[in-house]
């Protein structure tokens, strides 16, 4: 039967609609044909020339309003919903109206009993009524290609499975509408993709088993095929990213998996992050090597709730052409799908903005307890004690929290909401409770008190953020910026404060050098807050962290207080007493990457010691592989140690470098002297570790490939990779040339800062010569067959090439320290040139530092 008769008054197609709609499941089951459509439009337009504004017709004739509205988004192209809507009935809509209409359309469909929508889908002001749409003619056409690329490339059409892949990973193939139709309408869904195979499949369909809507698209579809030929999904070197919900922290993060990296000259991927609310998440991930190749690990990047989100990977060789182009419909999109973190599809997801208003005060299942703008008054009433007060208007009682303060490891303190007392004031009712004790100088968060319970010595560096924060200082507190402990902790004090940050700033940069740069515990815990909390990268995404409009400038400030102390008054030693702290902290990948990044910790030199756990390395090798391998080294080593060791160098480098006395043939022989070696069972005597410039490098090979010119200057850029040829052995994943070749390329684009850093280390060779001529025998005969492989590397002209070899040098001296005890100046020397070639060349630093290391162990330490 009709829905639209060209005779029926508006009031008539009302009556038909209100018995017709009884027999439906979804308003597009009415199946009002493009005719029927067009009669509809036209009455109305008609009506609304007389006077009545479209509310008003709404509200005399809601079931053909909304009839129309729903048939505008099946049968019409269009970008936005709401312009195109306007434009059709000739009006222009507000904002107020348009909040009517859409309120007014969701009491309809409950009224009438039809499926109610979901949660994700309401978020879509600009395309309601999408889930009572069915699928629209704009999306049909990607229904016919992806069903006809599945009979293509499978022998049997399973519609099922097609409707879990575009709902998962072939979520690109399918539109907004599709995908909510299969959400909400599973068992349509399969019946329509059934419908469509067996209209591909049949040579000559018979038309009275499908509607006029789909033969007419299907015609056209089909026209186009014979010019355009079938189209492919697209297709990607790398995984595609999705996206997940954490229902405890109430948090969605885009999941971008790991892929292996074909280019052996890159250093790092780029990724950029950007949705519809013009957030955007940047980040770099470092290329990791192993014995099987070259790949980047999963990143996880915690996103606001948003519409869509488009993601861009770069490597960092070519930042103009993306290697991936990535739409993702993100949580309030059309149809979208997502997942927790077990794996178990989300069907209401409530994002930070929505929570605070689904919870009142009132609401017992809220977890997070609200006391609004807390403060601390040092002496308060007749008992003259400390009290903390927080305003009542926008808080609600809770059974008890715990204070503790962020950048100390002071115990947290209880407090029990049955003490808690009311007070007025001038600005409103206060809430307040008394404390055992006075605060000393900090900041202070409140939290639940079961969040608290955690050992002094893995506690986690909290956030900084706006909800349940404040900050105290003593009376008679004074900033000082006097040594480096004393200058953190008057930065985390004044985070808010411009004026103090620059200022503490200038005397970084100016008198760094000259300070005590003694870190203690607590210093190593403030500078690790500041990190996770104000440098751009790690800082919360989901809350504002300072509540002056200068923030950004203080962030920028602070990391800039940061890099300059990691430039001026961190030496090898001290980032070395770091990264050992850090690997306590429950800190996340993201905030580890950024110490490391911060703080240049791949330079750390490591003390001896028997300390060291298996969780610590653990974590520090998801981070970095060579220094979680380097620390390793400095404990006892035993048969997993060593295995360790022999997976990340790689097997054909340590056979090339350790030979034992034994001579084994074979590579079963090889690792059982290998074995006896680690366990402890062999002595100096059998056997020897002997690098080689296969394993070091060796500079000619380089050299051969570059075309000087007639001016023999190092600033030709020209290279002749056809004539490229190696002796090398590879050494973690890649050989010393590959190594130079992807440093050459970038260096090319140097600037003038790098340029600057280049002359300082070239102008340092003469120290660096005198300083190792006079040390003492003992550590110059110790390192004797180092220095004759590094020969190879070693040019007489005074360039950037010839830092190399004295790169290795200082890396292996440095090596010496733990065992032999370096005197103050040559340890400076040694560690101030090879900081400042991390600038230039940091994967040469990196790679002789833990072959030095190596060394060391094999010629020193386990003898």
């Amino acid at each position: 039967m009709k829905v639209v008769y060209s005779n029926f008054t508006l009031g008539a197609i009302e009556e038909n609609i209100t018995n017709l709609i009884k027999e439906c499941k979804i308003w597009s089951d009415l199946n009002m044909s493009y005719d029927e459509y067009d009669i509809l439009n036209q009455k109305i337009c008609e009506m609304m020339g007389g006077g009545p504004d479209v509310l008003q017709i709404q509200k005399r004739y809601p079931l053909v309003n909304i009839t129309h509205a729903i048939h505008v988004i099946i049968y019409e192209e269009y970008e936005e919903f709401w312009d195109f809507y306007s434009k059709k009935l000739g009006i222009t809509l507000s904002n107020s109206e348009k909040t009517v209409l859409k309120k007014n359309w969701s009491l309809i469909i409950e009224k009438v009993g039809l499926k109610k929508h979901n949660y994700e889908i309401d978020q879509a002001e600009s395309m309601p009524l999408l889930y009572q749409a069915g699928i629209p003619n704009r999306e049909l056409d990607d229904i016919f290609d992806t069903i006809k690329y599945s009979r293509d490339t499978h022998k049997d059409f399973q519609p099922q499975m097609l409707m879990d892949q575009l709902t998962s990973w072939r979520s690109y193939a399918a539109g907004p509408s599709t995908k909510a139709y299969i959400e909400i309408f599973p068992d349509k869904a399969q019946e329509f993709f059934s419908q469509v195979n067996d209209l591909i499949k049949a040579e000559a369909p018979q038309t009275e088993n499908y509607s006029e809507r789909l033969l007419n698209k299907y015609d056209g579809w089909r026209e186009k095929q014979k010019y355009l030929g079938r189209k492919h999904p697209r297709t990607s070197e790398l995984s595609s990213p999705y996206l997940m919900y954490d229902k405890e922290k109430n948090e969605f993060s885009l999941f971008l998996p790991p892929c292996s990296v074909t280019n052996d000259y890159i250093s790092y991927m780029t990724y950029i992050i950007a949705d519809n609310d013009h957030n955007r998440y940047e980040g770099k991930v470092k290329v990791m090597t192993d014995t099987k190749g070259r790949y980047i690990k999963q990143q996880v990047v915690p996103v606001k709730a948003a519409r869509a989100y488009v993601i861009h990977w770069y490597d960092d060789m070519d930042k103009t052409n993306p290697i991936l182009d990535k739409k993702i419909t993100g949580a309030l999109g059309y149809g979208s799908v997502i997942f927790d973190y077990d794996g178990k599809r989300i069907q209401e997801v409530f994002c930070q903005e929505s929570v605070i208003e689904e919870n009142n005060h009132l609401n017992p299942d809220f977890q997070e307890p609200v006391l609004d703008n807390i403060r601390y008054k040092e002496s308060f009433g007749e008992e003259n004690r400390p009290i903390l007060y927080w305003d009542a208007l926008n808080s609600y009682p809770v059974s008890s929290f715990s204070l503790r303060q962020l950048d100390d490891f002071m115990p947290e303190v209880k407090i029990h909401m049955t003490k808690c007392r009311k007070l007025k004031s001038v600005s409103g009712e206060k809430h307040f409770v008394y404390l055992g004790n006075k605060l000393q100088t900090g900041i202070y968060k409140i939290f639940q008190e079961e969040k608290c319970n955690l050992p002094e010595d893995t506690y986690v560096p909290l956030k900084i953020g706006k909800m349940h924060i404040f900050k105290h200082k003593e009376e008679g507190y004074k900033d000082r910026i006097g040594s480096l402990n004393d200058i953190l902790v008057t930065t985390l004090m004044n985070y808010d404060s411009i004026k103090v940050l620059e200022k503490i700033k200038t005397v970084v940069k100016e008198t760094g050098k000259k300070r005590d740069s003694y870190l203690d515990k607590r210093g190593c815990r403030i500078l690790t807050l500041l990190i996770c909390n104000f440098c751009q990268d790690c800082s919360s995404e989901d809350e504002e962290l300072l509540w002056q409009d200068n923030h950004k400038n203080c962030n920028n400030t602070i990391e800039e207080i940061l890099k300059l102390i990691s430039i001026h008054m961190l030496n090898g030693q001290i980032r070395g007493f770091i990264v050992q702290n850090l690997s306590k902290y429950d800190l996340s990948e993201k905030q580890f990457s950024k110490c490391f990044h911060v703080l240049d910790l791949q330079t750390a030199v490591f003390a001896l010691s028997k300390e060291i756990t298996g969780g610590q390395i653990d974590k520090l090798a998801e981070e970095n592989s060579m220094t979680a391998m380097r620390l390793l080294m400095k404990d006892k080593m035993n048969f997993k140690n060593g295995m360790r060791l022999l997976r990340l160098a790689g097997i054909d480098a340590m056979q090339e470098m350790l030979h034992f006395r034994k001579k084994p043939d074979t590579m079963a022989e090889w690792f059982e002297c290998y074995e006896e070696l680690i366990n402890g069972n062999l002595v100096k005597t059998d056997y020897r570790f002997l690098p080689t410039y296969k394993v070091m490098g060796n500079h000619k090979e380089f050299n051969d490939l570059v075309e000087w010119g007639a001016s023999k200057k190092s600033s030709s850029p020209e290279m002749n990779f056809s004539g490229k040829q190696s002796d090398g052995i590879k050494f973690c994943g890649r050989i010393y040339l590959d190594v130079l070749i992807a440093w050459y390329m970038k260096y090319m684009n140097k600037t003038e800062e790098t340029m600057e850093a280049a002359k300082e280390l070239i102008s340092q060779i003469s120290s660096i010569e005198k300083m190792y001529l006079s040390l003492k025998p003992e550590i110059r005969n110790s390192i004797i067959f180092y220095e004759r492989a590094l020969k190879e590397r070693y040019i007489e002209e005074k360039s950037i090439f010839a830092t190399f070899y004295y790169c290795g040098l200082v890396s292996v001296i440095l090596a010496t320290h733990p065992y032999l005890e370096l005197d103050e100046e040559t340890f400076s020397t040694c560690d101030g040139f090879l900081q400042k070639m991390y600038q230039i060349f940091p994967e040469l630093v990196e790679r002789d530092l833990l072959l030095a290391d190596a060394y060391v162990l094999f010629n020193i330490g386990l003898a």
